[in-house]
């Protein structure tokens, strides 16, 4: 098999990655609750996993939004859940992935819809960077930024002729 055919077909995999196990992952329903266990499929389970989601301050307001090592993250999660009655992504799109050998950086926007438990909802617009590592178990993510994003078109500068320097 050749590099340009390998790189595609793992291009591919982690693309289905990111749409189905990783969307699938933060999407709460009374049919898929959170399942941690599921997250050991997506995520590295070491000290090297890192997180920047303003999102973790639901699971405790004192937590910064950067969390290192799975053994913190996930108990963060679990709580941050704790206060979701259903809702979650229901939408990638604009996924770019650059293959590194056994790396790769991914970058897309996710949107979805979340009802809490105290019967508030949110529309949710968040824009993600990843860095994955491809392991013994498969394509792990490692480095994960979460950051709350804009639809397009609101407060950004869209490219046209008249404003290209």
């Amino acid at each position: 098999m050749n590099d340009t055919h390998q790189a595609s077909n793992q291009e591919q995999v982690l693309r289905q990655m990111i749409e189905q196990d990783y969307a699938s992952l933060w999407t709460k329903t009374a049919k898929n609750p959170l399942d941690m266990a599921q997250a050991t499929e997506v995520y590295l389970t070491t000290k090297e996993l890192v997180v920047i989601d303003p999102d973790l301050g639901m699971a405790d307001p004192g937590a910064p939004s950067r969390a290192v090592s799975y053994e913190t993250i996930f108990p963060l999660w679990s709580r941050m859940w704790e206060f979701v009655e259903e809702g979650g992504i229901t939408s990638v799109f604009n996924i770019n992935i650059h293959l590194y050998s056994e790396q790769a950086f991914a970058a897309f926007d996710a949107t979805g819809e979340m009802k809490f438990k105290n019967g508030e909802q949110v529309s949710l617009f968040r824009n993600v960077t990843q860095w994955w590592v491809y392991t013994s178990a498969g394509w792990r993510i490692r480095y994960e930024h979460v950051s709350e994003g804009k639809p397009a078109g609101e407060g950004q500068v869209k490219t046209s002729p008249e404003n290209v320097v």
